[in-house]
């Protein structure tokens, strides 16, 4: 038995011919319906850039958690974070974006996070377009830094995400205190190495300042605090 395609399947043929005659039709540079993208020589030098900056970013904006209810990551101009931080510490914010060493200090759900989530995707923002011949920023929990090694496997040279936490230009670790105490030797590497070197280094925590040396050692705190910008988020009793 023979089957003939438009009359075994016609809403398939009936898309198809739709999508042929579409494509025939369509003068669009660019078209997501029919596939079509600029040529590379269509944009110009600048948007060329951006869009290869952007490749070379996107891992680090996929790794940053969401808002509430799913939202997008935070930004220092959405409402939510003001409210829920203050419009002083987005001000603070915005003036510590150089900055080596940023201490997020304080209870949990307080924001935290989202403020420096907010600061990371302000630096991403203002690097647009610039050099994509280094490694990328990182958002790291230190919850996965610490079993980064524990699943990685004996003999085959240090575990990735250690790799990629002690290059990266910025890195954020996020919920230091959170993770296991068993695998915690990478995560104080990661802090040590990162400060020998100068490299920017910012750190959420609900660990006070003062109780950091009896987790992970004095040299390690003095090397998460000394000249960090502190953001402190503590509940008034």
């Amino acid at each position: 038995m023979t089957f003939r395609f438009d009359e075994f399947a016609p809403n398939i043929a009936a898309i198809v011919a739709e999508h042929a005659e579409h494509a025939r039709s369509c003068k669009a540079t660019a078209c997501e319906r029919c596939g079509r993208v600029p040529e590379p020589e269509a944009l110009s030098p600048e948007d060329q850039a951006r869009r290869t900056w952007i490749r070379w970013a996107r891992p680090a904006l996929e790794g940053l958690p969401l808002g509430p209810d799913g939202q997008p990551p935070a930004r220092l101009t959405d409402a939510w974070l003001v409210r829920l931080v203050g419009p002083s510490r987005i001000a603070q914010a915005r003036r510590t974006l150089s900055k080596t060493r940023v201490l997020f200090v304080g209870d949990a759900g307080t924001g935290k996070t989202a403020l420096a989530v907010a600061m990371m995707q302000a630096v991403l923002a203002a690097e647009v377009g610039t050099s994509t011949g280094r490694a990328r920023h990182r958002f790291v929990s230190a919850h996965a830094l610490a079993k980064a090694r524990a699943g990685h496997p004996l003999g085959a040279g240090e575990a990735p995400l250690v790799v990629d936490a002690l290059a990266s230009p910025l890195l954020v670790i996020d919920e230091l205190g959170g993770e296991d105490a068993r695998f915690g030797s990478s995560v104080a590497e990661v802090i040590y190495e990162r400060h020998a070197r100068n490299r920017q280094t910012w750190i959420t925590t609900g660990v006070a300042t003062r109780l950091l040396g009896d987790r992970y050692g004095g040299g390690i705190a003095r090397r998460i605090t000394e000249g960090a910008e502190p953001f402190e988020f503590w509940r008034s009793p």
